[in-house]
């Protein structure tokens, strides 16, 4: 029977590889949401402990993030609403809340291998101000990308642990939404209030934990990269993040932690013929890049016994330090993360 769970398990491993590899080739064309919320949103991760994969083969966790911006930049300085309507534009974006709830799925193949589904949830309001002094807030909400990854253990000491993850963004999420403006009922939106890429997205992940006692380092690095054009002719831009975070563990099932990342983010490439780039910055794609440096405090709670053992809770928050925008562009105020997990 064991020698049949073998074969089986191999064969898996084989046909999604196959499967992933098929879709690169045959899409051509390319966020575990969209890029925006992929490298915006807190990158600080949890002590990786593999002893569960010895006794649970499934894992499920439900993640909510949020991220609210308020005022614009360009560059590194701040804009106020009357130099976004002097460089051309006829409106000016205010604020924007974007929420999220990511739900994930995952079988533990091997103690070296496990495979993942993500599916997130979002809403987004936005908030503007015309020329005229015409107040008006734009809504979207709805399933963003679904992604699917793999993670491999390549290296596991006493002392230190190698996760490399890769897998592909499904474009399932809407590149259509739309609301009322003062143009005029059900108008597309611009780019940050979509709730997808369009595209299939190639996703690559590296953590490295060292440890030394009650104290962690996490080094971590994320990349986006969308695989061609949408059906409206635009890719959102490729993202790179880089991070560092120090965790203390206090007691056996309670940790500390702060991490210091940096997020690059391209800007698109093409545009949506629907979009009036000149009417709002959010309408330009040259207007999506930028660099942005993050500071994230986290404290993560793993019961080791009783009712509560194989789940694991996380609380992150955090803000920018500094940020560079290919403005006009909305700034990052902050953001947070509520993340549950169990095995089983």
């Amino acid at each position: 029977m064991n020698r049949w769970k073998k074969i089986i398990e191999k064969y898996l491993v084989l046909i999604i590889f196959c499967t992933t590899s098929f879709v690169t080739v045959a899409q051509s064309h390319m966020p575990t949401s969209h890029q925006q919320s992929n490298t915006r949103h807190t990158s600080t991760q949890q002590p990786n402990n593999t002893a569960h994969t010895n006794h649970s083969k499934w894992g499920f966790g439900i993640k909510y993030m949020t991220m609210y911006m308020d005022g614009n930049r360009k560059g590194s300085e701040s804009l106020n609403k009357q130099e976004i309507y002097d460089g051309g534009y006829s409106i000016a974006p205010l604020t924007m809340r974007t929420q999220m709830w990511m739900f994930h799925v995952m079988y533990i193949l091997t103690s070296n291998i496990h495979l993942m589904l993500m599916a997130p949830y979002i809403r987004k309001s936005m908030q503007h101000r015309n020329r005229m002094g015409r107040v008006f807030t734009t809504r979207s909400d709805g399933l963003g990308d679904i992604s699917l990854l793999g993670k491999f253990l390549i290296l596991h000491t006493a002392l230190q642990q190698l996760f490399v993850s890769a897998g592909f963004g499904l474009p399932t999420g809407s590149i259509n939404a739309r609301d009322e403006t003062p143009a005029g009922p059900d108008q597309l939106l611009p780019y940050p209030m979509q709730l997808g890429s369009g595209t299939v997205n190639l996703m690559v992940n590296f953590m490295y934990f060292i440890h030394f006692g009650f104290w962690q380092w996490i080094l971590f690095q994320h990349t986006f990269i969308p695989l061609g054009k949408n059906y409206h002719h635009y890719a959102v831009g490729n993202a790179f993040l880089f991070g560092l975070t120090l965790q203390r563990q206090i007691i056996s099932c309670l940790a500390l932690s702060a991490t210091l990342q940096q997020s690059f983010v391209g800007n698109y490439r093409g545009a949506d013929r629907g979009l009036n780039r000149t009417t709002v910055p959010t309408a330009d794609p040259s207007k999506r890049g930028g660099r942005t440096l993050s500071a994230l405090a986290g404290i993560h709670f793993t019961p080791t016994q009783g009712s509560f053992k194989g789940q694991s809770l996380e609380l992150v928050f955090g803000a920018p330090i500094y940020q560079n925008l290919d403005g006009p562009q909305l700034e990052t105020n902050w953001q947070g993360l509520l993340e549950w997990k169990i095995h089983f």
